[in-house]
């Protein structure tokens, strides 16, 4: 996969807070289970964020990384104490170095029941290309 490389070590390695954009309180940080595909036109990668909302989601690629935070919402009931906790609410956040063969103008993501898929066009120089050999 010569398009992208996994930058999360270094992305997480750094401190265990993330602050995106506004002051937030400690959270732990997750890796969000993640593939990525590679067809003739793009790149797509596909992470699992659980109960992560649009409104919480920053993805953003600048000088060649594709950077995604998600900050899951904390679902307590207000009315209701808890009394036995499992399930850990915190900030998920991947970084991939990315090289300059994707269109950074057409990249798309989309999120549908805790998967995000973010689609990365390739450049068209990118692209493969058939060459037709002349015959004199």
């Amino acid at each position: 996969m010569n398009n992208i490389s996994n930058k999360n070590q270094e992305a997480t390695g750094l401190n265990n807070t993330v602050h995106s954009g506004e002051e937030l309180k400690d959270m732990p940080v997750f890796t969000p289970a993640t593939d990525v595909h590679e067809n003739q036109d793009a790149l797509v990668v596909v992470c699992d964020m659980p109960g992560v909302e649009e409104s919480n989601l920053d993805i953003s690629l600048e000088h060649g990384e594709l950077s995604i935070v998600g900050r899951q919402s904390n679902q307590e009931p207000a009315a209701a104490d808890l009394l036995h906790r499992e399930y850990q609410v915190g900030v998920f956040r991947r970084l991939f170095k990315i090289n300059d063969d994707i269109d950074a103008g057409r990249v798309n993501a989309r999120l549908a029941d805790g998967t995000l898929t973010i689609t990365l066009p390739k450049a068209e120089k990118a692209k493969p290309r058939k060459i037709t050999v002349q015959v004199e």
